[in-house]
Order: structure tokens, then sequence, then C-alpha cells
């Protein structure tokens, strides 16, 4: 699996499998099945609740822990100190691990001062119950708060897609350290139904998923699909195959620019 050094010795894998919506038997179907057809990295959340199955997924699968990339997500409200240490060992005894690879701020909380939060993830990582840690739809300004305070999360998992690229964003992340990971990458499928997207797939062979995810493997960005289908998860994860036609793929660059997918009330976009 391609993979991205995103701190020393941690490399995080270019595709992972997100586990939005997945609960309970389904959730466990899918993440076995992902990690015995090869995916390595594995995504979830406090909010998606499902740490129980993803952990009885990675346990029965027989893949050892160490080849597993396994991230879950601090939710926006559990940040004050003592949340954020006693929600990690939380996590930790949910998913039935010792440690987790990424531990990740799900929305940036300005009523919590960062150096809070961020002070206990970095207690966290010395302690070794976390190897990493970063954030999830933050702006470069949140950014530039929690860098100027000597705090430097290695992930900023951000929506991107071939109608919503953001590239500023994913340039000042790179200057500046920080790895960006794409959600959202399918546009919660809009960008699959569009003409000019189909009609590039076509000609590269493969689904209109395999394309974006071909296309973010091009920009080399790290990207979290989803899928509650195993037919899907197969084909997605078949993506990793497809030639990098650039020509092709610089069409999908082009396609035009639209409005975001992921807009909750509680996000902080315009800081």
């Amino acid at each position: 699996m391609p993979h991205v050094e995103v701190a020393p010795q941690v490399f995080l894998p270019l595709l992972g499998y997100g586990t939005y919506r997945l609960e309970e038997e389904q959730c466990f179907e899918m993440v076995y099945h992902a990690l015995t057809i090869g995916v390595r990295h594995i995504d979830t959340a406090e909010r998606y609740r499902n740490h129980r199955a993803v952990g009885a997924a990675l346990r029965e699968s027989g893949v050892p822990r160490r080849e597993v990339f396994l991230t879950t997500k601090l939710w926006w409200n559990h940040l004050l100190r003592e949340q954020v240490g006693a929600h990690a060992r939380k996590f930790l005894e949910e998913l039935g691990v010792d440690y987790l690879d990424l531990l990740l701020v799900h929305w940036p909380n300005r009523t919590v001062p960062f150096q809070e939060t961020f002070s206990a993830l970095e207690a966290l990582r010395e302690e070794g119950i976390i190897r990493a840690y970063g954030v999830s739809n933050f702006t470069a300004h949140h950014l530039e708060d929690v860098q100027a305070l000597g705090f430097r999360p290695v992930v900023n998992q951000i929506e991107i897609h071939p109608t919503f690229r953001q590239e500023a964003l994913v340039a000042w992340c790179r200057e500046r350290g920080v790895e960006p990971v794409a959600h959202s990458p399918f546009a919660r499928g809009s960008d699959l139904a569009r003409y000019e997207l189909r009609d590039i797939a076509r000609r590269m062979n493969a689904t209109p998923a395999q394309a974006v995810l071909a296309w973010f493997r091009w920009k080399e960005i790290p990207v979290i699909f989803g899928t509650q289908r195993i037919a899907l998860l197969e084909e997605n994860l078949a993506s990793l195959a497809l030639p990098l036609d650039v020509t092709l793929l610089r069409e999908i660059d082009a396609l035009p620019t639209h409005v975001r997918q992921v807009n909750p009330p509680y996000a902080d976009f315009d800081y």
C-alpha cells in the first residue's frame, strides 16, 4: 500500500476505509472484509459510535495490529484537558488496542483554548497512547493559531473532491508540514454522477469512483473512502492498480468547482 510519512516512522497509507454510518454487524463485516483484502488504514470516530465493532473486526481479521493504521477522532465538545485524556483511554478500551496511530480533533472549538486541548494530545503522544495527533475540518487560521503555540498537528483531514479541491488549503498545509487527508472524496455521490467524470472514467477503463481515487493517488493526497457494499469496497481498492494517465487526470483537475458538501451548524469555516 503506498503511504506518506506524517511523523518519524509514522506511515499513513494513501487509501483508507472510513466507517461513517456503519453500525454494529455491518460495521464488523465491512471492516473485517476491508482488512482481509488488503486495506491497511481504518478511520473511525467517537461520533460514529462503532469503536467496538471496528476493534472486533481488527482482532478477528488476523492482521497484526502493527500492520494496521488506526485513526479515530475526538468530538468537538470533548476537548478540555481532562476530557482528552479520559476519552483517549476509553477509545483504547472500546477498540481493544494498546495505542492509536492517529487521534484527530474532529472539529475546531474555539470556546476551549487550543493550549489546553493540544497540550493534552502532546502528553498522550509522549506517553505512547497515541503515535501522532492531528485535526479535521480546520482552516488555515485555526492551524496558524495552534502552530503559534508550538504544537505540530501532523494531519488535517478535510473535505476534498473533484468539484471542491481546496487547492489553497492543501498548499498551505503542505508548506507548513501538515499532511492534507481527504474525506468525502465522492462529494457524497454527486461528483460520481457528473457526466464529465463518467466520461473520463470510461476513457480510463475505470468506474467513476476508481477514477477519483486514482486522481488522489496522482496528487499524493491520502484519502478516506466509505461504502456500505462489499463489491464497491473491492472496486475502490482495485483503483490502486490503475495506471495514472496524467492527461485524463488533469481533466479531473479542470472540473468546475462547486460548494462544499459537509457544513454542519458547528463548523467554523469562516474563521
